[in-house]
């Protein structure tokens, strides 16, 4: 069964193999405290018939990623910290736009 997700915030990641992996963080409310999500590697990566750019991964969850949410919660940079053999790929919108570009994507 397919999980679609769409991100409150999210970064793309790349491990020491050339892996890619989605990094997302949503905010948390009164109850709940803020949470992260780290993808299984990246598989695809397509621009749908809205604009949105989807991104489906090994474990066959699509990610829906949007320009404006790219950007590291508090929580996201403590988990990054600990993550020694991944670098960042995608933080801002430019390199969001050469990221999909890499894919054919305009």
């Amino acid at each position: 069964m397919i999980k679609n997700y769409i991100p409150q915030n999210f970064i793309i990641l790349r491990n020491e193999k050339g892996e890619e992996y989605i990094l997302t963080g949503e905010y948390g409310g009164y109850l709940y405290g803020d949470s992260w999500r780290l993808s299984t590697k990246i598989v695809s990566v397509k621009r749908d018939k809205e604009g949105d750019i989807r991104v489906k991964t090994k474990s066959k969850s699509q990610y829906i990623l949007r320009s404006n949410h790219i950007r590291i919660t508090g929580l996201m940079g403590s988990i990054l910290s600990n993550f020694d053999d991944y670098s960042i790929v995608v933080n801002n919108e430019e390199e969001f736009n050469n990221w999909i570009s890499v894919y054919g994507i305009s």
